[in-house]
């Protein structure tokens, strides 16, 4: 858990600068419920909830030929449970786009038919970040905090279920550089 830790910690403690937002995010990570106050802390203890399961749900020992069957388990946990964490990130009156919402966040983290992960899984994950900002979900006058504060987060939380399951990057053995999303900063800060 270090690397998504560390950069969830960063993150937080770039949009927040109460402890008592702090000490509530922490305890979120483990619990069920997302108790945070501002939405740009709310969506980092849903990332520091999901960075939990990976701790919880243990790679399997057996030899595998494609990666682990534990992202299969986490990524099941993603789908069971995304309504849910979706109903506790959002205000009620943002509840009616959840089954859009929830079509791209369940994709968000890699094919855990496959067990691979590529540029498509993290264009799910912006596309999801668009959305919520595009809802005025945010409340924030510039995009770039948007984006500087959560972009990095999301693809180390990718890059550590790659780690501990073993997931194939797709991108790496099949298509280097074809739809790698580099201009993904500039949307965000910029506009579509």
């Amino acid at each position: 858990m270090p690397i998504i830790t560390t950069a969830l910690r960063s993150a937080q403690a770039a949009s927040t600068s109460s402890s008592n937002s702090q000490n509530s995010l922490a305890a979120s990570s483990s619990s069920t419920a997302i108790l945070a106050s501002t939405p740009l802390d709310k969506l980092v203890a849903l990332l520091y909830q999901l960075d939990s399961w990976t701790d919880q749900i243990e790679p399997q020992s057996k030899p595998q030929r494609f990666g682990n069957l534990a992202f299969r388990d986490w990524g099941g946990r993603l789908t069971e449970r995304s309504q849910q964490l979706h109903e506790q990130l959002l205000p009620k009156h943002l509840h009616v786009f959840i089954p859009e919402l929830k079509a791209y966040l369940d994709d968000a983290f890699g094919s855990f038919t496959r067990i691979d992960y590529g540029s498509g899984h993290e264009l799910c994950f912006f596309a999801w970040v668009c959305f919520l900002y595009r809802l005025n979900f945010f409340h924030v006058s510039s995009s770039s905090e948007v984006y500087s504060n959560k972009a990095d987060t999301r693809k180390k939380a990718g890059k550590e279920q790659e780690e501990t399951n073993t997931v194939a990057d797709v991108d790496v053995e099949e298509a280097i550089g074809i739809d790698m999303h580099l201009n993904q900063p500039e949307v965000m800060v910029y506009g579509a």
